[in-house]
C-alpha cells in the first residue's frame, strides 16, 4: 500500500473516532474565568496552547503530560482546541486569536498526516504563520509529530509513514525556528526495546500508555525531566510497564540532545547492554 493511501486511510478513521473530554485541574477551557484576561508565567509554571487534532485528543496527553510534569515541579496549564479529525488551516484562526489574548510558554503545532502528504505548500505556509505569531507573542513553538498508523498485522508503527511524517516536520522546522517532538520515531524506539508494552488503542490512536509514553518524550524534551515514576491516578495500566516507557523516553530524548543529532538522521541509541538503531528518516 502506498504511503497516500495509508495515511488516507489514518484519515478515515481519526475522523471517525469519538471521545469524551472532561475538564481536569490545570485545563485552561473557554468557559474558565483565566481565559479573559492573560495568563502570566510564574516561576516553575509552563502555559501551553495545544492545536491539534485526534492525535493530540485520544490517550489525553495534555492530561497526562501536566500531570507527570507537576511531579517533578513543573506546574503545566494547558488549553487545548485540537478537534477531532481537522487540519491546522482549521484552527488557525481561532489559535492567533488565543496566542493574541493569553501568554503561553510554548505552542504545540500538529498537522493532519494527509494534508502533510498531499498538500504540503499548505501545511508549511500554515506552520510558518503559526510559528511567527507564537513568537510574535513571546512562546516557542513546538512541532509535534504523532506516531504514524498501525497497518494490519503490524505489532508497532509503520515506519515507512513515520520516516515520510519525520521529514516532513524536519523540513519545516529548516523555515521556522521551532523545537521538535517526535513522539513518532520514540513510538519506533519503544516497540523496538518493549514489544509486550502495546501503545495503540487502534491502528492509528493512543491509548493510555501511547498516552503517558508521549507526554513523557514532550517532558523530557521541553523541561529536561526524567520521569521515573507513573501518578496514581493514572493506573489504568501496568505501572511497571510505565516506569518502562518514561526510561526509554528519557533514552531517546537525551541521546538526541546528548549527541546534537537532528531529527532526520539514522540514530543509534545505546542502553548499556545493546544498541538500538533507529532511523529518523529518508
Amino acid at each position: 500500500m502506498k504511503y497516500g493511501h495509508r495515511v488516507l486511510l489514518c484519515c478515515v478513521l481519526i475522523t471517525a473516532g469519538v471521545v469524551l473530554l472532561t475538564a481536569q485541574s490545570g485545563k485552561i477551557t473557554d468557559k474558565d474565568p483565566k481565559t479573559a484576561e492573560a495568563i502570566t508565567a510564574l516561576d516553575g509554571e509552563k502555559n501551553i496552547l495545544f492545536v491539534g487534532n485526534s492525535l493530540v485528543i485520544f490517550g489525553n496527553i495534555p492530561e497526562q503530560l501536566r500531570t507527570v510534569s507537576e511531579m517533578y515541579g513543573v506546574k503545566v496549564n494547558y488549553r487545548d482546541i485540537s478537534k477531532l479529525g481537522v487540519t491546522l488551516g482549521f484552527t488557525k484562526t481561532e489559535a492567533i486569536r488565543s496566542m493574541e489574548s493569553n501568554r503561553y510558554d510554548y505552542v504545540v503545532l500538529q498537522e493532519h498526516g494527509v494534508r502533510i502528504a498531499e498538500q504540503p505548500s499548505d501545511f508549511l505556509s500554515d506552520l510558518k504563520e503559526l510559528c511567527a505569531a507564537a513568537r510574535a507573542s513571546g512562546a516557542i513553538p513546538v512541532f509535534y509529530s504523532p506516531s504514524g498508523m498501525r497497518t494490519s498485522g503490524a505489532r508497532g508503527p509503520d515506519k515507512d509513514i513515520q520516516a515520510a511524517l519525520t521529514l516532513a516536520y524536519t523540513e519545516a522546522i529548516s523555515h521556522c525556528d521551532a523545537k521538535f517532538v517526535n513522539a513518532g520515531e520514540a513510538w519506533i524506539y519503544a516497540y523496538d526495546k518493549h514489544s509486550h508494552i502495546d501503545l495503540f488503542a487502534d491502528s492509528v490512536h493512543a491509548n493510555g500508555a501511547g498516552g503517558f509514553f508521549t507526554a513523557a518524550v514532550f517532558a523530557s524534551t521541553l523541561f529536561n525531566l526524567h520521569i521515573k515514576d507513573i501518578p496514581e491516578p493514572n493506573r489504568h495500566y501496568n505501572g511497571d510497564d510505565a516506569l518502562i516507557l518514561g526510561q526509554a523516553a528519557w533514552e531517546y530524548v537525551s541521546y538526541l540532545k546528548e549527541n546534537n543529532k537532528a531529527p532526520a538522521k539514522p540514530v543509534t541509541v545505546k542502553d548499556g547492554t545493546n544498541s538500538r538503531a533507529k532511523n529518523q528518516g529518508k
